[in-house]
């Protein structure tokens, strides 16, 4: 009976400091664990050969780097990213959503903004001059992908009956991907492709994309992308904002964008 009392007592003694241990780790924060979903390209996806990559990944590892700790990254499905940082099982999390929506505001406080994202257009070169903005596309064919926010927009403009009238004529193609409807702008089926500053300069840069103009779409709203961290770690979130702010400072931000979307930061 002693013999098992020893034994329990070795090994709650050893639980307590594990439990220690890794309470040490995470105030001190010398490992972060970030989730993220890898399939939200191009702020986090996987290659070929399973590597973890993207603008979100780049960002978190400079971050960590400013901050001389290690980051070590869970990927969690997006629909539960949040609920990760409430069951603590991430300390933070990186992914494309809207940090001023009250739903993506719930069990989390956000750092200060590492992106801004708008709806953009493309037309051929030679086609730039005579549509220089949206509203002289009347009667033209659209190419767009099925992403809420793009069909959010192109709906709310169907709303009003002047600009309805206005582009009664129009076309809208709907695509699967961003890489088909790049084709059928260069195909020219049709005139301007909608989509994403985000995902139109991430698919220009990565297949090289030439003679096309890109311009925003003005009162489309701003999305602004910033990093959550658990609501029960501000110390944690003090630090990641110090090595967000340092990466702006020396404008090594501007690098990390240049690689994902051959453009500097905004920011």
């Amino acid at each position: 009976m002693i013999r098992f009392l020893n034994f329990v007592s070795i090994i709650v003694a050893f639980v307590i400091l594990a439990f220690g241990v890794f309470n040490y780790v995470n105030r001190d924060h010398t490992t972060i664990y970030v989730g993220v979903d890898g399939y939200s390209a191009p702020f986090s996806m996987t290659s070929d050969i399973g590597e973890l990559k993207g603008f979100g990944v780049d960002l978190m590892r400079a971050v960590a780097n400013a901050l001389d700790v290690n980051v070590e990254f869970r990927m969690i499905p997006f629909y539960v990213l949040q609920d990760s940082l409430r069951r603590g099982t991430v300390d933070a999390v990186v992914a494309p959503f809207d940090s001023n929506l009250k739903e993506n505001q719930l069990n989390s406080n956000f750092t200060v903004p590492y992106f801004k994202n708008n709806l953009v257009f493309a037309v051929k070169d030679n086609l730039a001059s005579k549509y220089k903005d949206i509203s002289s596309m009347s009667g033209v064919k659209f190419c767009v992908t099925d992403k809420p926010d793009v069909l959010k927009y192109l709906r709310s403009k169907y709303k009003n009956s002047v600009i309805r009238s206005k582009y009664k004529n129009s076309v809208i193609m709907i695509f699967a991907s961003s890489e088909d409807a790049f084709s059928g702008l260069y195909k020219e089926q049709c005139a301007t492709f909608i989509d994403s500053k985000s995902s139109m300069y991430y698919y220009i840069n990565k297949h090289r994309l030439r003679k096309l103009t890109v311009k925003d779409i003005p009162f489309t709203g701003e999305v602004t992308y910033k990093i959550a961290v658990g609501d029960n770690k501000a110390d944690l979130l003090n630090k990641i904002n110090k090595g967000l702010d340092y990466l702006m400072s020396t404008r090594e931000i501007d690098e990390i964008s240049k690689k994902w979307f051959s453009i500097p930061s905004d920011l």
